[in-house]
């Protein structure tokens, strides 16, 4: 299962590249206002979804994909400056960010909470 879930999730970093970094000749008009902004967040909530299960589900690697993700996120709309009608934007970063914390918040609290014995943390009893 979790080969699939590796798989997945290059193929949404991939997905998520090429919709982001592909010039564009004619802007066209948004079915609603700030939709790129819930565009982002979903395509990156995506991404932490996938990614948390790719990874072995601990804290350490989610807190790591989350800082991975916001990185991307940057560096993405960093990239932009150079493609044709496509420009920076500070809350396109933004969204990319709360659409990973989103996923990978689910995930911590599946860890904590939820059905995955093997993941959670181990707590000891003081005597």
């Amino acid at each position: 299962m979790q080969r699939w879930f590796q798989l997945a999730f290059s193929l949404s970093i991939a997905l998520a590249l090429f919709l982001t970094l592909r010039p564009i000749d004619e802007p066209t008009s948004p079915p609603f206002p700030h939709f790129d902004k819930v565009a982002h967040a979903g395509m990156w909530f995506l991404m932490g979804a996938l990614g948390g299960g790719a990874l072995k589900r601990r804290t350490s690697q989610l807190l790591g994909l989350l800082a991975a993700l916001c990185l991307l996120g940057v560096a993405v709309e960093v990239a932009q400056l150079w493609i044709p009608g496509r420009s920076f934007e500070w809350l396109d970063a933004v969204a990319d960010g709360t659409g990973a914390a989103a996923a990978i918040g689910l995930w911590l609290f599946w860890i904590t909470w939820g059905g995955d014995p093997d993941a959670r943390p181990q707590r000891t009893r003081v005597v």
